[in-house]
């Protein structure tokens, strides 16, 4: 809930869940992760339902992922997924298309 707000860091959760950031870190170390890991797995799991959403534009999803501007979210997307998001959500397009088009098995045939 906070990525959008650009009030997303460490400080802030801790401050949320009404604790020190040093507790917040310590309960994050005991899971084996940190707040990036965490960060970034939450960006990872929303990013493709936004860039889905045709009517979204790339700042709109750059800003409710927490970025401080579209290039950021696209150096960040391209690390990630090893594509822009313009070049993921055209490729989703297509695939959704051939889908569309594409015969429909009938059972006991062929």
């Amino acid at each position: 809930a906070m990525l959008p707000t650009g009030a997303c860091t460490a400080e802030h959760v801790a401050q949320y869940l009404g604790v020190d950031r040093r507790t917040l870190h310590r309960w994050l170390a005991s899971e084996s992760t940190t707040f990036s890991d965490l960060t970034q797995t939450v960006r990872t799991e929303y990013v493709a339902h936004y860039l889905d959403n045709e009517r979204r534009s790339m700042a709109e999803i750059a800003e409710l992922l927490g970025f401080s501007a579209q290039s950021a979210f696209t150096r960040w997307f391209r690390a990630t997924f090893d594509c822009t998001p313009t070049a993921w959500r055209q490729r989703q397009r297509v695939a959704l298309s051939e889908r569309r088009h594409a015969p429909v098995a009938m059972f006991g045939v062929g």
